[in-house]
């Protein structure tokens, strides 16, 4: 297992200013690893296509409901503007339709969230992360003030395994490590 640094940046602009001032202070590509994880907690690296199985399955299943939902509710809400056509006009049927849409989806999302506190399913953000395989903890410091310098968003410690130049088993859809470097700003 390798001790790894990983921050997370809003665009690939901030996260290549990371890598630059990584790769200043004798860091080379070997022990720099550099990656997106989409709003879906899918891994997604520029080099090789997302792995298929890669995402989180409750943002799968969200997704899935809320377009269940939005074909029911707006069923539901052109029928109801059909309904109203002879009171309101033809304006009704597509009142109904958007209107039965948007709560459709926004039913079926609930739905599959549940009564479960939101806090306990939050996952890592989307966004681009740096990972930098730390095997001095001595310079570990020094590592999280030049992320921390270059807009990271959060920082955290992780041990893993390292192949390659690759943080092969980063785990997109789990929560983030219960002791971040530096929390999220």
């Amino acid at each position: 297992m390798s001790h790894i640094a990983a921050a997370t940046f809003e665009d690939r602009n901030a996260a290549n200013e990371a890598v630059d001032a990584l790769k200043r202070m004798g860091y080379d590509d070997a022990d720099i690893d550099a990656f997106s994880v989409d709003a879906r907690g899918r891994h997604v690296r520029a080099r090789r296509p997302a792995p298929r199985g890669d995402e989180d399955p409750a943002s799968v299943a969200t997704d899935r409901a809320a377009l269940r939902g939005a074909a029911i509710g707006s069923g539901l809400g052109a029928l109801a503007g059909v309904l109203a056509t002879p009171f309101i006009g033809p304006v009704a049927i597509a009142g109904g339709l958007a209107a039965g849409a948007y709560a459709g989806v926004l039913a079926g999302a609930l739905n599959v969230l549940g009564d479960a506190p939101l806090v306990g399913r939050l996952r890592r953000r989307d966004g681009v992360v740096v990972a930098v395989r730390v095997e001095d903890r001595g310079d570990e410091h020094d590592v999280v003030a030049a992320l921390d310098a270059t807009g990271a968003r959060r920082i955290e410690r992780a041990e893993g395994t390292w192949r390659h130049g690759a943080w092969v088993d980063y785990d997109a859809a789990a929560a983030p490590a219960p002791d971040p470097l530096r929390a999220a700003a």
